[in-house]
């Protein structure tokens, strides 16, 4: 293997990495205060991914614009979510949670199919032709940028939560709702942001990822497990263990793509799952002590 070679792995890795790591901390997140599994999330990731194909390809929109309004939208929708669906559900509902967010996948995935057609759709941007040479080393514009702009997000969301009163607050729910209401700390306030949050990193991370895969309406259910998978595997709850694994999971992918498919990495990565839930319940950074 060339050092050339080596280095074009690495920083794919460190892409897709940082791609499943801010989706699989929505997820987390959510869970993580909630203790409620959203299936929806691949759903919201897409319609993040297609939202932002809209507003290029139909508005003419520049795709540094799309970024905030994707953001900002995310975060509303997550509100919507939490109030006319999660409140109603009392600590514990486990089972309804599920079938509510199963139903609601059903849903959003079958009217995207109605809205855009299941034709898979490349992003056309000014810069999609454009590289950066580093020597040997070619990287194309479009994956610096939706690099950047992950690791930025990335850095963001362990600064709010561990550097802010709102991320203490969230941190405070996730290890004892009960005790966070004695001292003052809202529990459906702080669920409700859990949720905007995680539904707005979700289509962050579809934004991001539009840019350099192609985005069509089913593009959530394989990464939506996957997501699980990188949740399990980090440990239910915890923001780190998902984004530690998440760049794990990436790098993987990208070493073993190359040589053996991506068909042997799903299997590794679901074989690890499997082992952590025999043998490791809470995870390998899981504690009782979520976030």
């Amino acid at each position: 293997m060339t050092l050339d070679l080596l280095l074009e792995l690495l920083l794919n890795g460190l892409l897709i990495g940082a791609i499943y790591a801010l989706f699989a901390i929505g997820l987390a997140l959510i869970f993580g205060v909630l203790e409620f599994v959203n299936f929806a999330h691949g759903e919201f990731y897409m319609l993040g991914a297609m939202v932002t194909g809209t507003l290029v390809h139909t508005l003419g929109l520049d795709y540094w614009l799309t970024v905030p309004i994707v953001l900002a939208a995310g975060a509303v929708v997550g509100v919507g979510f939490y109030d006319l669906l999660l409140k109603r559900l009392r600590h514990g509902d486990f089972e309804k949670s599920i079938l509510i967010t199963i139903g609601l996948a059903m849903l959003l995935q079958n009217g995207a199919l109605f809205v855009w057609s299941p034709t898979p759709v490349l992003l056309d941007t000014p810069f999609v032709a454009d590289v950066l040479e580093f020597g040997n080393l070619v990287v194309p514009v479009t994956r610096a940028i939706a690099l950047g702009v992950a690791i930025v997000a990335l850095i963001a969301v362990y600064a709010a939560l561990y550097h802010t009163r709102a991320g203490l607050a969230l941190r405070g729910v996730a290890l004892n709702r009960e005790a966070a209401l004695m001292v003052g700390i809202p529990p459906h306030t702080v669920s409700r942001l859990a949720v905007s949050a995680g539904i707005a990193l979700c289509g962050l991370s579809g934004a991001v990822l539009a840019l350099i895969y192609t985005i069509f309406p089913t593009m959530g259910v394989l990464l939506v497990f996957k997501a699980f998978a990188i949740v399990i595997i980090g440990g239910l709850g915890s923001v780190i263990g998902a984004a530690v694994v998440g760049f794990a999971i990436g790098f993987l992918e990208s070493f073993l793509g190359l040589f053996y498919g991506a068909a042997t990495a799903n299997v590794l990565i679901f074989t690890a799952m499997i082992g952590v839930l025999l043998f490791r319940p809470l995870g390998l950074f899981g504690r009782r002590v979520r976030i």
